[in-house]
């Protein structure tokens, strides 16, 4: 079985979100970096051009983060549902002691 294959066989849903969130995270991290660049030049004024990228990169750095936040707050949501779930579990076996051992 060839290396590829099996990076193909572990693409799924949760590494697909992991892609995702580092993708809009490097793109954060340009926006911001950009910023700084314009931000940066001590003693200059902003001229409207520079004014403008600086908006646009804010801008697009909101998208980016409002992206990331949803897909944290659906990581919380889906862990909540099964920290739940597991919680349902453990409640249905009150018959035993912490030892293990029946009352």
């Amino acid at each position: 079985m060839s290396s590829d294959s099996k990076a193909t066989a572990n693409v799924g849903p949760t590494t697909q979100a992991q892609e995702g969130n580092g993708n809009g995270v490097r793109a954060l991290e340009e926006a911001i970096s950009g910023i700084n660049s314009v931000l940066a030049r001590e003693g200059e004024e902003l001229s409207e051009k520079d004014l403008a990228k600086v908006l646009k990169q804010l801008e697009a750095a909101e998208g980016v983060a409002d992206d990331v936040e949803g897909k944290l707050d659906e990581l919380l949501k889906n862990l909540g549902g099964m920290l739940e779930g597991l919680e349902a579990g453990k409640g249905g076996g009150q018959g035993t002691t912490p030892g293990g051992k029946q009352h």
